[in-house]
Order: structure tokens, then sequence, then C-alpha cells
């Protein structure tokens, strides 16, 4: 008996050790599709990536995610991962000037 509960107690160990391992892989795996910085990217590739969200329904993730008390910053980059990288920039200004302009573009387009 105190042989069975050991080996069920490696097993539980073991498969929640394989559980994370592969939610770890999947999170490389995804960050992985991201561009190289220094990459120059066309319009269609920004609207692309500044859209994307790994959420059906992004605008009920990010609520859901803002009642779990996560902050708007933290909650936008859980629903569109690509979109701070995207409009990286030394001073806020050009930052806030970069996003408006990706967002005034992706308004301009269908969704892919």
């Amino acid at each position: 008996m105190a042989g069975q509960n050991s080996q069920d107690l490696t097993r539980q160990t073991v498969d929640r050790f394989k559980a994370r391992a592969t939610e770890y892989a999947r999170g490389i795996a995804q960050r992985m599709g991201a561009p190289a910085a220094g990459v120059k990217l066309d319009n269609e590739q920004i609207v692309k990536l500044w859209q994307f969200s790994p959420h059906p329904d992004p605008g009920a993730a990010f609520s859901q995610l803002k009642m779990g008390g996560m902050s708007d910053g933290e909650a936008l980059d859980q629903v569109h991962p690509y979109r701070r990288k995207l409009f990286q920039a030394p001073t806020v200004k050009e930052q806030v000037d970069k996003a408006e302009k990706i967002k005034a573009m992706a308004e301009g387009q269908q969704s892919p």
C-alpha cells in the first residue's frame, strides 16, 4: 500500500511538471512568432500584428482580466501581445504618435 501511494504521488508530480513544461514551451513558441528587432515590416504586417489576439473575443478577455485585478497595461499585453512592441520609441510622445498611426492604419483596413 505504501509503495502504491508513493508511486501515485510520483506520477502526479511528473504529470504536473509535464503540464507546466508544455505550457512553458507553448509560450516560447508563441513568442518566437514575433518579428525580430530591426526587421522592417510593411503596413499589412503591422496591422495584422496590431490586431492579433490569442483570445477569440479580445474585448471580453480584456474586461475579464481587468475585473480580475490586472492593470490596463498588463491586460492589454495579455490580449494583444504584440502592440507594445510595435510602438516602442524613445519618448512617450513618440510612442503615442506611433500607436495612433498604427491604430489609424488598422481601422482603415478590414480585419484579416
